[in-house]
C-alpha cells in the first residue's frame, strides 16, 4: 500500500499539515488494512481503501490521544480533569465504519462469525 497516499489522505482526514507526529498512527493503519486486502486488489488497492487506512489511523490517535486525563494548574495547585471524549472517539470510529462500508467487497471480512447449533431430540 503507498504510505504516502494513506499519508496523504490523513492529513486531509484529520485537516493537518504535517504528518512527522502521526507517522506511527499512519504505518499502523497501513498494517491493519493491508491484512484484510483482499489478494486480487494487494497490488493496486483503490482509493476507498487507502481511505479506509487513513481513518483508522485516524481512529487509533484519536483513541492514544483521548486516553489520558488533563491536568489544570490553577493558583490553588493542579488538578486532574477527565475529559469527556466520547463524541470525539464515535465521530472517529463513524468515519472508520464509514469508509469500511465503502471498501467491503475489497475487504476480507474477518468479524463474521457463523456459529452452529446442533438440536438435541
Amino acid at each position: 500500500m503507498n504510505f504516502e497516499k494513506v499519508k496523504a489522505a490523513f492529513l486531509k482526514l484529520f485537516q493537518k499539515k504535517d504528518a512527522t507526529p502521526y507517522i506511527t498512527y499512519i504505518k499502523a493503519g497501513i498494517s491493519e488494512t493491508e491484512n484484510k486486502i483482499r489478494p486480487e486488489f494487494k497490488e493496486e488497492p483503490p482509493d476507498c481503501v487507502i481511505l479506509y487506512a487513513a481513518a483508522l489511523a485516524v481512529l487509533m490517535y484519536t483513541n492514544a490521544n483521548c486516553a489520558g486525563d488533563t491536568a489544570v494548574c490553577s493558583e490553588e495547585g493542579s488538578v486532574i480533569l477527565n475529559k469527556d471524549t466520547d463524541n470525539i472517539r464515535k465521530s472517529a470510529a463513524y468515519f472508520a465504519d464509514y469508509y469500511l462500508s465503502l471498501c467491503s467487497k475489497y475487504l476480507i471480512d474477518d468479524k463474521f462469525v457463523m456459529i452452529s447449533t446442533k438440536g438435541g431430540a
